[in-house]
């Protein structure tokens, strides 16, 4: 277990890659692309790391519900997942997040607005799911230019349901809390390595228990963690989508933190974004790179609050749509 100070965080972040998609890798030897092997080493990585916060990306439905929430949870985490195939659960994959419950716990249950597919029961309740194609309203043309726009690349590509976000409003447990949770569990496949855990099996599959919105949440504004996984369009030929996918889930966290009255917290958001934080040469995607590159939109978003309409990543210069010719912010 790697130590580190009481008020520090620590997080990692994995695409594992679906099983229905390692097919595409076959340059890999088989034994290495097979679940089992991968599952296993991600696991002894998260031992190893010990992190306060995980996001997961591309785990598949059936994995997360007979596999991965159970053994995390026998680690000491619990685990939250968004689903994005609603129409295909044998197919369906989506981004997980979970959280030692020895180190953080949920805020106020049931504060939260929901959008998408939302999980109603047990410790859920504090958490919201969406999907980038339930939160599209802004970008739909207007109603004159729905036939000229039906086909669009751009707006097919942003309705995809393949991407989304599961986020929680978290705190971190007092030093008293935390003493009290401390406690070891051993995971079978791990050589003996030992993590922190909840006190007993029992409180690591019950609901946390509720803070008081008007007492503990105001004393500890300044320790309140909302988390977000995530997992943005793949595609290098479509950097608007991701932008525009980036400025969407700014917005929703937004929102996520107003309706929870939390108008303070250290925001940690944990994906695979699939953007580069700097370009500096042409090809088939960006043939005319400026001199000294540029930030993707994604990477400009997230570090500096807002992407003009002229930058190459959003939509209005990359595909000349006049109907999204407005800055992005993340507000």
């Amino acid at each position: 277990m790697m130590r580190r100070a009481p008020t520090t965080i620590r997080a990692i972040s994995y695409n594992v890659l679906a099983d229905q998609f390692s097919y595409h890798h076959q340059y890999c030897p088989p034994r290495a692309l097979a679940w089992p092997h991968r599952l296993a080493t991600i696991l002894r990585q998260v031992v190893h790391l010990d992190p306060d916060l995980l996001f997961l990306q591309e785990i598949q439905q059936g994995v997360f519900h007979t596999q991965l929430r159970t053994t995390l949870a026998a680690l000491g985490y619990e685990a939250m997942y968004c689903s994005t195939r609603l129409d295909d659960p044998d197919t369906d994959f989506g981004p997980v997040l979970a959280y030692k419950t020895s180190r953080l716990k949920l805020l106020v249950p049931g504060t939260c607005n929901k959008t998408g597919a939302c999980h109603e029961t047990g410790a859920w309740n504090n958490t919201t799911t969406m999907r980038f194609c339930d939160a599209l309203g802004q970008w739909h043309p207007p109603a004159a230019d729905t036939t000229k726009h039906a086909d669009d690349a751009f707006h097919a590509a942003l309705g995809n349901n393949q991407e989304g976000a599961v986020m929680a409003l978290l705190t971190l447990h007092t030093p008293e809390e935390e003493e009290h949770h401390a406690g070891a569990h051993m995971l079978p496949g791990t050589q003996g390595m030992s993590v922190d855990n909840t006190a007993s099996t029992t409180a690591s599959t019950t609901a946390p228990q509720p803070i008081s919105k008007h007492t503990s949440l105001a004393a500890s504004q300044q320790y309140v963690i909302c988390a977000v996984a995530t997992h943005l369009h793949w595609n290098p030929q479509f950097p608007d989508v991701k932008t525009a996918q980036a400025a969407i889930l700014c917005q929703q966290i937004t929102q996520f933190m107003a309706a929870a009255d939390v108008s303070h917290a250290a925001v940690v958001i944990g994906g695979d974004f699939n953007s580069l934080p700097k370009k500096t040469w042409s090809d088939t995607y960006d043939p005319h790179v400026p001199a000294g590159g540029f930030a993707s939109g994604v990477y400009t978003l997230m570090t500096k609050g807002v992407v003009g309409a002229d930058h190459p990543d959003h939509p209005a210069t990359r595909r000349g749509l006049a109907s999204c010719a407005k800055v992005l912010g993340v507000v």
